[in-house]
């Protein structure tokens, strides 16, 4: 039987605590962590405001902005993943 001790809760709630524990602690490291971050951080706000003001037919418009969300959602999963294990 498995040691009591050593059985914990694990849940998203939990995983997702370790991980912003280690981005702070990569950020806090690593020089070039932060002026990274702060470069994608940066890509991103442009990328905001162009989106935003783009004038297309509704349709249009709304295709680019999916196409848009998606590849922001990766850039933000591959910075939180790349933040975890940086060193």
């Amino acid at each position: 039987m498995p040691n009591e001790s050593l059985k914990q809760k694990v849940d998203l709630y939990t995983i997702f605590d370790l991980q912003d524990a280690a981005a702070e602690q990569n950020l806090q490291r690593s020089e070039v962590s932060r002026e990274i971050l702060q470069l994608i951080s940066h890509g991103v706000q442009i990328n905001y405001e162009i989106l935003s003001g783009t004038g297309f037919e509704a349709v249009k418009q709304t295709i680019i902005r999916h196409f848009a969300c998606d590849t922001l959602s990766h850039i933000a999963v591959g910075v939180r993943v790349g933040l975890w294990g940086a060193n």
